[in-house]
């Protein structure tokens, strides 16, 4: 009994570690591509805003975050990127946001 542990055990403790560590190498990769993917759509939802702003000056509202809705989604899609439409209003608000804190902050300091 004891030779068989002494044959077998090393190498179904091999095993497992390498299993272990092929796991938490996934979960790792996972969460930074988690990561990156959230901070890529934060990065595209700010410069759909700008652009947005910038050229849809005349419409307002409903329109105007359509229009930024429409152009995020193009934008991810050629990123490769998976959303829902939720995901990307939130994003979107967020960025008017801080678009708006911004102004306001440099509004201040040129008072």
């Amino acid at each position: 009994m004891l030779e068989v542990i002494n044959t077998y055990l090393p190498r179904i403790l091999e095993v497992a570690l390498i299993a272990l560590f092929g796991c938490l190498g996934m979960a790792v990769r996972n969460l930074a591509e988690k990561y990156l993917d959230t901070d890529t759509k934060k990065e595209v939802a700010r410069t759909v805003v700008s652009f947005v702003e910038q050229v849809y000056q005349d419409i307002h509202g409903e329109e105007k975050l359509q229009k930024a809705m429409e152009q995020a989604a193009m934008m991810l899609t050629q990123k490769g990127l998976t959303f829902d439409e939720n995901e990307m209003w939130v994003m979107l608000e967020a960025a008017v946001n801080e678009m708006n804190r911004q102004a306001k902050q440099l509004s201040q300091r040129t008072s």
